[in-house]
């Protein structure tokens, strides 16, 4: 039976450089992203918070 030892086979994975202008698109992108997903949270919870307004 073998053992696999992680410790022994340990490789470094680097990133690679990104330029400023990189950077800056992936965080307009990734709040973008965040604002579509409150956009999407909001559109499905505003019904539920008219209907339980309505009901009382």
């Amino acid at each position: 039976m073998m053992q696999s030892d992680f410790g022994a086979a340990s490789v470094q994975v680097s990133k690679p450089a990104r330029s400023n202008r990189q950077r800056l698109q992936a965080r307009a992108a990734h709040l973008a992203a965040t604002c579509a997903m409150g956009a999407w949270f909001l559109l499905g919870i505003i019904p539920v918070i008219v209907i339980l307004y309505s009901m009382s």
